[in-house]
């Protein structure tokens, strides 16, 4: 028995395939979210990656193009301040995981003000790398701000 498929079936598949890829990377998102600030989710309507709040917390995705490969990562806020900074993916540095690992560096952003532009020391020998992670922390922020500052203007906040 010979199955004919034809062009919109192929089409339709394709798009089925492509929007579960679309859907399962934002649940995973939303997993990682409420790791870090719990199960009251509200999406975060900004440019890029996802975003979430709940109460006085927010989780703000990160994706930039790192020197060796993607540098994907998330900056997690309480307040008005950094509680947190993770890198999730990086190719960078001789064994693949120099941002992932390094403590000290994404230590140093817990307790800076939420604000843009940030200000973080590099680490020595991954400078750029490094600062490429500062960079996308320091949009996203700027991306918050401005998100922030429309609600309050709309009494939403």
């Amino acid at each position: 028995m010979k199955v004919k498929i034809d062009r919109i079936s192929v089409l339709l598949l394709a798009a089925a395939v492509v929007l579960g890829l679309a859907l399962e990377r934002q649940n995973g998102h939303r997993v990682q979210a409420r790791q870090w600030i719990g199960p009251s989710l509200q999406i975060v309507p900004l440019k890029g990656p996802p975003a979430f709040r709940s109460n006085n917390q927010a989780v703000l995705f990160f994706e930039t193009k790192g020197v060796q490969g993607p540098l994907h990562g998330a900056v997690v806020i309480t307040g008005e301040k950094i509680e947190n900074v993770f890198v999730t993916v990086s190719s960078e540095g001789i064994d693949r995981r120099a941002l992932h690992d390094d403590r000290d560096f994404l230590q140093s952003f817990s307790g800076k003000a939420a604000r843009s532009p940030l200000v973080v020391d590099a680490i020595s020998g991954a400078t750029i790398s490094s600062q490429l992670v500062i960079n996308a922390v320091s949009e996203r922020l700027q991306q918050w701000e401005h998100h922030i500052k429309n609600d309050e203007r709309n009494g939403r906040f």
